[in-house]
């Protein structure tokens, strides 16, 4: 490494070279900072990651650093790849502009010049031409040092912390004894293994069951302290000694004061007789001498010590737990990442050289959101480049992962643990916003400057402080939007974001018209950028409203696939029906089953009645003799709810999760309405959940119980759910928590939710009284924590009546919502320049009103302090600021709230109205409805029909409709015949389509599209139904278990199907093709995309089953055929499905090439070897076609596009 003193190209010149913007002073200092421990403190939107890609760019150059030798490290794959591109395209654009200077000096001088002037908006030509000969003359100076652009282009290593703690252990694991071989697990297999340990666990656990807590909570909050322990490095032997010294001061405490009361308890009943025989000198002496003793505890004090002793005893028996838990993941040879770093951190103590060896291979490392890093990673990393050339970049108002084992001090400690002279490290602040609007900016810095006073209350480090954000030059204070108010109940709330949001779709409107009519002019490099918007919730639950009242306004929207996974109606209903399987006492579950069958309110209460229970009870709903007021059609519907839960019932206890939630829904009929257009049922949405389950089973020892209780609790704590790297559209508003948005930006941001309880959230449990948090004593951040210990001592004489713990309330609770504040400013800084916070007073149906929370009151401007321990006050009044907030008109007549209510809420009326609907048919499976089960008012139908017919032939005009009477015949059929009428797009018909469907786009091309636009099950096929037997049993075959379904089982078939079976069974067991080839995956199921953003195409498919020969790797994908062999005029109708096959393969492993990928039919109706198989090879030869390609297809597609607007356009649809 080179740390030259002499520039051979200055910041300013790498700019422009690498198209980046030009460097700010202070942006400028990071850039040239020294080869040495740095620390750069960096607000939300100050170009953080583009500076240290300059700084890269600038020691690349003026350091004689290989980009090979630089490593930057960051926490998830899509900012890993993020990162990546970024290096990258800077040292592309580089590399180019080198070859240019060297193919032609004169051409690249004035293409600089060009640029100067023109995206540089110079005017000084004499200052440009000095410019372009100190460039030049680096140039020259960089050629002679020998590089070159291959060298520039060959590649920064980027990975995530926890992917180099793995490599770590990979490389050296072996010289400190470890074996090879491990496998990473997901947060589902943790759950499960933790699940075995406690199901066997002989002795006694010193739990007391919390109110509302499952086994499933109990499970994850063991997880959750194993990870704290791993993520602190803590030692258990010194982790159960703590706990012990602990429990037996507790204990001290306990049993003295019980002394005392049995001490105080004669000589107050003396003094009292004193008092009662007037004897005043006694009397006297008996108080003296009580007051010289301690003052008793009050009960409630008493009951804190109590619960202390409680989790103190549980924390010693949780070591030996964790201990368990650890062991059988080493014999299992299992690690999740936790485990990894731990092992890391004990490595590098243990086997010397290492970091040298890694500071040889690295001569600068770049570490991002360095705030978020737990004890553990800074202890390897500090440990691998202490005293490097390490330059960390993070925002301590940033630090939101507390709950995830990120230290609650990394910031401030990097000097200690980077540096033999931590006095001696740098320092330097971004805090320049380029993303933010003046208003937005305003409220940031209120919440900033907050956390700011409070840190320097608590004597922090004024370098570690994030000082308030600045505007960017040349921005006018006027620029952006800040709205916010409070409202009655949550659905006004919701009503007032999709109002808000209305403005976003108006002006996305308009920008998309910009950008046709610029695309139209002919006009060559980017295109305008269309707005963009979310809506940012602290916790999942306050989604629900917001997303009814977007579909109810036809605002597009997205939510992250897990989400819209499990919010989707479908996966909700299989999951109740799960649900009542394993836990027949799950009462939420039935009712949503029982609503999915249309039970009237008149029929539950009968069946309630009858049980003489308020809450239905499971037995007296399953029973098939209930309550005689209970309906005929209502006992024929639940005779059928009856019979699914027994058909679940029977496979249970042999059935995996996924083959079990594939079963309920088809049993629910879900299978066939999720087919149908503009059904709530998603089959998307199904495909994730089953991928989620699939993500549990990897452990190979899943139960039904523990998938379910673990989805519960991953909900509950508002945790991941498995991995999807979905598609943003943002033609679409995004749904997201907080946690999820950080690191995104849109124009638009809407942050709902901000009362007391939830934004804050008011969590703020201290380990004491905690079963699952790591004492703070173990922790390696102690030092920024707060202190308690078990002295009674510390409670003087007016503290004496308050609980033991209460004493900790202010300490903690500061410590709590100054991390819940950085939330809010990640929240607050994502908005570009529209901002719009809101609270509600009522929440769904509670009774209680909800608080407006600190940081909505803060800026509504009630002179309030943030760090305050003062709680808002019954019958408080809010006062709007003007200074941040705008009532704007697009409210409309959504009124907002500002004094607490006294009237009730709302919504419990309008929710006891309308809870139950009146019997339907509309729901169930077709061979379910029976003209007996739900008989036809004919008569009342045919004159229904008539007056509607009649009302919608003359509808009422809009002054007629001032005199209706709302809810009016007249006045339902006019707001109907006026409603806005969604028109159909070809997207809507060609966006997703099926890998077998794609042959139809060169067939009865209409035909298709009717089927598409209104599909219907197709009429039963004993050749289908062969089939799909068939299929199963080779699954079965091949390693995948399948249920006993009685639609496709073996029974239903004739003597002539059997037969063919027979034969078709015979030829698959004697295939030669089989021979050689390993069994890779079977019934793979996945999506090809073809095409980029909103003009590409999902192509979903399953593949029957991928093999690979054992010979040479090459890979064959397999579709299993019970038809003949086709003859070769026929080929063109096969091409699409086996080219989409391999495309799809080539997408998904990318270090294949398409030579190593063979896909073909295998025809099991053919005794003949020859005619067992059709290869795409082959298929692609007779129709003299190269290759299948990605473009063949997407013209294809394009074509097919066209056609079906053509054909929307004849049925004016």
């Amino acid at each position: 490494m080179r740390k030259t003193s002499i520039e051979i190209l200055n910041p300013e010149h790498l700019a422009l070279l690498t198209k980046a913007f030009p460097p700010t002073e202070e942006q400028e200092q990071v850039i040239k900072a020294p080869l040495e421990p740095l620390l750069v403190v960096a607000g939300a939107g100050s170009g953080k990651t583009e500076t240290i890609a300059n700084r890269l760019v600038y020691w690349v150059v003026n350091g004689a650093i290989s980009p090979q030798s630089v490593l930057g490290l960051t926490f998830t794959k899509k900012a890993t790849a993020e990162m990546g591109q970024r290096f990258a395209l800077r040292l592309d654009n580089l590399a180019q502009n080198l070859e240019k200077f060297v193919a032609s000096p004169s051409r690249f001088e004035v293409e600089m010049c060009r640029q100067l002037k023109g995206d540089w908006q110079w005017r000084d030509d004499s200052k440009i031409h000095g410019f372009i000969r100190s460039l030049t003359a680096g140039l020259h100076a960089l050629r002679e040092s020998g590089m070159t652009s291959r060298i520039l282009r060959s590649g920064v290593e980027v990975s995530t912390y926890d992917a180099l703690a793995s490599k770590v252990l990979t490389e050296f694991g072996v010289l400190a004894g470890r074996d090879s071989g491990y496998q990473t697990i997901t947060d589902g297999t943790r759950f499960q293994i933790m699940s075995q340990i406690l199901e066997t666990w002989v002795s006694n656990l010193s739990y007391r069951e919390e109110e509302g807590a499952s086994v499933g909570n109990f499970i994850e909050g063991l997880l959750h302290l194993a990870g704290d322990v791993n993520a602190h490095v803590v030692d258990l032997n010194t982790m159960k000694k703590l706990y012990a010294d602990f429990l037996a001061t507790a204990q001290r405490e306990l049993l003295a004061s019980q002394k005392l009361d049995e001490a105080l308890e004669p000589l107050k009943a003396a003094k009292k007789a004193a008092k009662a025989a007037n004897d005043k000198q006694r009397e006297k002496a008996l108080g003296a001498e009580i007051t010289n003793l301690d003052l008793p505890l009050t009960s409630q004090a008493k009951k804190d010590l109590e619960r202390t002793v409680e989790v103190m005893r549980f924390g010693v028996d949780a070591v030996e737990v964790i201990r368990a838990f650890n062991t059988r993941k080493a014999q299992l040879r299992f690690a999740d990442f936790s485990d990894q770093t731990r092992e890391v951190v004990e490595l590098l103590k243990k086997v010397a050289n290492i970091s040298q060896s890694y500071q040889q291979r690295y001569q600068l490392v770049l570490l991002d959101e360095f705030q978020d890093t737990s004890v553990a990673q800074l202890k390897y990393l500090s440990a691998l480049f202490r005293n490097h050339a390490v330059t960390a970049v993070g925002d301590p108002n940033q630090a939101i992962y507390a709950w995830r084992g990120a230290s609650a001090a990394s910031i401030e400690e990097f000097p200690k643990y980077f540096s033999d002279n931590p006095s001696k490290v740098a320092s330097l602040t971004l805090r320049t916003s380029w993303r933010n609007d003046a208003a937005i900016l305003n409220v940031a810095n209120c919440i900033a400057s907050e956390i700011a006073e409070q840190n320097r209350t608590e004597g922090k480090n004024e370098n570690f402080i994030m000082p308030d954000l600045s505007l960017r030059p040349g921005a006018s204070p006027d620029l952006g939007r800040v709205y916010g108010a409070p409202f009655l109940t949550d659905t006004d709330e919701a009503q007032a974001v999709a109002n808000f949001l209305e403005n976003w779709r108006k002006d996305l409107e308009q920008a998309v018209e910009k950008t046709a009519a610029w695309q139209a002019a002919g006009r060559v490099g980017q295109p305008p950028s269309l707005p963009t918007a979310a809506v940012l919730c602290r916790k999942k639950s306050i989604m629900l409203p917001i997303l009814r009242e977007l579909s109810r306004r036809g605002i597009p929207f997205q939510l992250q696939a897990r989400e819209s996974a499990l919010l989707d109606p479908g996966v909700v209903l299989v999951r109740a029906a799960l649900n009542v399987v394993v836990n027949p006492q799950n009462s939420g579950s039935l009712l949503l089953l029982l609503n999915r069958f249309r039970l009237s309110r008149e029929d539950l209460e009968a069946i309630s009645k009858a049980a003489g229970r308020t809450v239905l009870p499971f037995q007296e709903v399953m029973k098939s003799q209930i309550g005689a007021s209970v309906s005929q059609p209502g006992r024929e519907r639940l005779a059928i709810l009856r019979e699914i839960i027994a058909k679940l019932e029977k496979h249970v206890s042999y059935a995996t999760p996924l083959q079990m939630a594939k079963l309920a829904a088809k049993l629910l009929g879900l299978d066939i309405e999720q087919r149908i257009p503009g059904t709530p049922y998603q089959e998307e949405a199904f495909t994730i959940f089953l991928s989620i389950i699939e993500d549990f089973e990897r452990s190979g020892q899943a139960t039904l119980r523990a998938f379910l209780e673990w989805l519960d609790v991953a909900e509950s704590e508002e945790k991941e759910v498995g991995q999807f790297q979905e598609a943003v559209d943002t033609k679409k508003v995004q749904v997201i928590t907080v946690h999820a948005a950080k690191g995104l930006e849109w124009d638009y941001v809407a942050v709902p939710g901000l009362s007391e309880g939830n934004f804050p959230d008011n969590r703020t449990e201290i380990w004491l009284k905690n079963y699952f948090v790591l004492p703070y004593p173990l922790r390696g951040d102690r030092d920024s924590l707060p202190q308690y210990e078990i002295n009674l001592r510390q409670l003087g004489e007016k503290d004496r009546s308050r609980k033991f713990l209460e004493q900790y309330d202010g300490v903690r609770t500061l410590h709590h919502l100054k991390e819940e504040a950085n939330l809010a400013y990640v929240a607050f800084t994502r908005a570009k320049s529209h901002l719009f916070l809101s609270m509600s007073w009522f929440k769904g149906c509670n009774v209680n009103t909800a608080k407006p929370g600190a940081f909505f009151r803060v800026l509504l401007g009630e002179d309030a302090k943030l760090f305050c321990m003062e709680k808002p006050n019954k019958g408080m009044t809010l006062v709007n600021s003007q200074e941040f907030m705008h009532l704007p008109d697009w409210l409309g007549d959504i009124n907002p709230c500002f004094t607490e209510p006294e009237e009730a809420n709302p919504n419990v009326q309008e929710f006891e109205a309308g809870l139950w609907q009146a019997p339907s048919w509309l729901d169930l499976p077709p061979e379910s409805i029976r003209p007996e089960t739900f008989p036809w008012d004919v008569a009342g139908l045919q004159r229904s029909y008539q007056m509607v017919t009649v009302a919608a032939e003359n509808p009422p005009d809009s002054q007629a409709l001032e005199s209706a009477i709302p809810g009016s015949l007249s006045w339902r059929v006019w707001k109907l015949y006026n409603a806005p009428r969604p028109r159909l797009d070809s997207s809507t018909l060609l966006r997703q389509i099926a890998a077998t469907s794609v042959v139809k786009l060169d067939e009865s091309s209409d035909d298709f599209m009717l089927q598409k636009l209104r599909p219907l099950p197709l009429p039963p096929s004993p050749a289908a139904r062969l089939g799909i037997i068939m299929h199963a049993w080779i699954a079965q075959q091949l390693g995948q278990p399948t249920l006993d379904i009685p639609d496709g089982s073996e029974a239903t078939l004739d003597a002539d199907s059997r037969l063919k079976l027979d034969c078709y069974r015979q030829t698959w067991e004697n295939l030669q093709f089989l021979k050689g080839k390993a069994v890779m995956d079977i019934e793979h199921s996945g999506s090809l995309v073809v095409g980029e953003g909103t003009e590409g195409f999902e192509v979903p498919l399953r593949i029957d089953a991928v093999f690979q020969e054992r010979s040479c790797g090459t890979t064959w994908i397999v579709d299993w055929k019970t038809a003949s062999h086709p003859h070769p005029p026929q080929y063109e109708r096969y091409l699409h499905q086996l080219g989409i096959y391999r495309l799809y393969w080539l997408q998904t492993h990318p270090e294949l090439d398409s030579q190593d990928i063979q896909c073909a039919y295998v025809y099991l109706k053919e005794g003949e070897t020859e005619h067992q198989v059709l290869t795409l090879e082959s298929i692609l030869e007779h129709l003299k076609m190269p290759d299948y390609t990605p473009e063949y297809l997407y013209k294809l597609l394009k074509r097919g596009e066209t056609e079906a607007t053509e054909f929307l356009s004849q049925k004016n649809l």
